[in-house]
């Protein structure tokens, strides 16, 4: 059997850890996905026309045009406060 000399070992430990490095990384990188758990009280339900709906907690249900103005007022607000003139 041939004798393992210096140089081999050390080529082989610099592979090894390239090896690790490379396949860690993503791992350490791309993992940064986040899951949000929404309360049942908080869920969003789409209400179609001309069906029932009998909701679990009270509330407000607005219809679409209105909400459309609801988040445009209050991107407006939030673009204000971020870029004060």
């Amino acid at each position: 059997m041939k004798p393992i000399n210096r140089q081999s070992i050390k080529r082989w430990r610099l592979v090894t850890a390239i090896t690790l490095m490379l396949g860690c990384s993503p791992i350490l990188i791309g993992c940064k996905t986040r899951v949000v758990i929404i309360p049942g009280d908080r869920a969003v339900v789409r209400l179609e026309p001309d069906r029932p709906y009998s909701p679990s907690v009270p509330g407000w249900f607005v219809p679409d045009a209105r909400m459309q103005e609801i988040l445009n007022e209050l991107a407006e607000r939030v673009e204000a406060l971020e870029n004060p003139k």
